[in-house]
């Protein structure tokens, strides 16, 4: 049998615990007389946005990315109605913004004049935290 426990004491010693380099960040404001909730997870070089309304729901979902060899970010909607555009639409512009990979979940009512201030909403947050992206 051999003594592990002088190992044991040694790994104790050289192991550090890690940092948790997750950041959630959550914001609500009154748009079109409507109540719209914001929560950003961020991580290393990347970061997820969930908006939407209460009751809370997770519908549409898109990702982007920019990439190294175009100035135009590659996205895809990965769940959720395709002809619902604003999930994919706002994470391409995010994106290009931050140049990070972004993952949106925008689940609020498609209606045309909601969206515009969503999105202007979330580029104020951005511009007064940008820590938080």
């Amino acid at each position: 049998m051999t003594d592990d426990s002088g190992y044991a004491a040694k790994l104790e010693k050289t192991l550090q615990p890690l940092e948790c380099r997750l950041k959630m960040h959550s914001f609500s404001d009154e748009l079109a007389e409507t109540q719209i909730h914001f929560q950003v997870l961020r991580m290393e070089q990347s970061f997820f946005v969930w908006i939407g309304i209460s009751p809370p729901r997770f519908q549409n979902f898109a990702v982007a990315v920019q990439n190294r060899f175009d100035r135009q970010p590659l996205g895809s909607s990965l769940m959720g109605d395709l002809t619902d555009p604003s999930s994919s639409s706002l994470a391409y512009k995010l994106a290009k913004k931050t140049k990070k990979q972004v993952f949106v979940s925008c689940n609020v009512t498609s209606e045309a004049s909601l969206l515009p201030l969503v999105e202007k909403r979330l580029f104020e947050e951005m511009k007064a935290f940008p820590d938080n992206f």
